[in-house]
């Protein structure tokens, strides 16, 4: 299979969701060369139980310089760096760690010469006129047409001008045609906006407004995909009935779940146990994910605590309370500061199954 799947770990972040959505890649398409990409910065941080877990599933783990790229420092960065990076397959499929595959698809199908291929985002985010956010000045920046098609964004249908999501991403790794790798151009176009002042509020959306405008640099097409290649589950009301709905009556191939707390009420809940069922020695998700939980509830202890001596009017806090939230904040910093290797004490030494 000539196609690489690509994805980001940033530890102590996304550990619990590349052992997701590995397992689920794996279990949907085993035959795939897939690839983690995290900054080399942080090469010791990264968990020794899932370095054996990649490397006992066939993940390559590279390491990428990310200091010194972006400034001030700017995450998801790291997945234009991590698409930069040269490989010997002929395509790539770049995903956000925090999805999931549902189901096999045709990746060689996928992705096609010539075209990029991506869902539209699911509301304006950017682009919004009445900030002065404005996609024409984008394409001037490289004396490029304001294209005249438009997408329909998912969430609400409005019309927009091109405007993808860039957690599922799929290309050829070098067009016959150029001598520019894709990924190549979509970081430069990022680092260029991200230059430039004059732009409104390009951050957290810098990579996908850079993402057109790369792929018009290129003289690209979109392959525009539908929802159902990039689900999301995120939903400002986590009972939101309609939009359950909407979600549990989709066929997805690849489930966009943003934080797990989002599967609750979906029919896709079942795919965290069962993926931690076949892929680690856990028996459930929530036995995988226990030290996390413990840290969110130590937190929250701290946290409440803090609320309520916060609460208090300052005239008459006593210094007793000044002192006691001094300490509670020594305390939270503790916790988050915590080694990831203290965090996961709880782990047995090997995860895989």
């Amino acid at each position: 299979m000539d196609t690489s799947v690509i994805f980001v770990v940033d530890p102590p972040h996304l550990i619990l969701e590349s052992i997701m959505l590995v397992g689920s890649v794996r279990r949907h398409l085993p035959d795939v060369d897939l690839q983690a990409y995290c900054p080399a910065s942080k090469r010791g941080a990264i968990p020794s139980q899932l370095v054996q877990f990649f490397k006992w599933h066939g993940v390559t783990l590279n390491y990428i310089k990310t200091e010194d790229v972006f400034s001030p420092d700017y995450p998801q960065g790291n997945k234009l760096l991590a698409c930069r990076a040269t490989r010997k397959t002929a395509r790539t499929l770049f995903l956000d760690t925090d999805v999931v595959l549902a189901k096999p698809f045709d990746i060689q199908g996928l992705i096609q010469h010539g075209q990029i291929s991506a869902s539209p985002e699911g509301r304006r985010t950017w682009g919004k006129i009445k900030f002065g956010q404005d996609w024409s000045y984008l394409y001037s920046r490289f004396d490029l047409p304001m294209p005249t098609d438009t997408v329909q964004l998912v969430r609400t249908n409005a019309s927009s001008p091109p405007y993808f999501n860039a957690g599922v991403v799929g290309y050829v790794n070098k067009s016959r045609s150029r001598d520019t790798a894709f990924g190549r151009c979509w970081l430069d176009t990022a680092l260029t906006f991200d230059a430039d002042k004059t732009i409104v509020s390009p951050r957290p959306w810098l990579d996908q407004i850079a993402l057109p405008v790369a792929a018009a640099r290129q003289r690209l097409s979109f392959k525009v995909l539908s929802q159902d290649w990039n689900l999301s589950l995120s939903r400002p009301d986590i009972n939101d009935v309609e939009e359950l709905n909407r979600m549990n009556g989709s066929d997805p191939f690849i489930v966009h779940y943003h934080r797990f707390g989002f599967f609750e009420g979906t029919r896709y809940a079942e795919i965290l146990d069962e993926t931690t069922r076949a892929f680690t020695v856990f028996e459930s998700f929530s036995e995988l994910s226990q030290p996390y939980a413990d840290i969110s509830g130590e937190l929250n202890a701290i946290e409440r605590q803090m609320h309520d001596l916060r609460s208090r009017d300052k005239a008459q806090r006593t210094g007793q309370d000044r002192l006691r939230l001094a300490e509670l904040k020594t305390q939270r910093l503790a916790v988050i500061n915590r080694p990831l290797s203290e965090k996961l004490a709880k782990w047995p030494k090997s995860i895989v199954a």
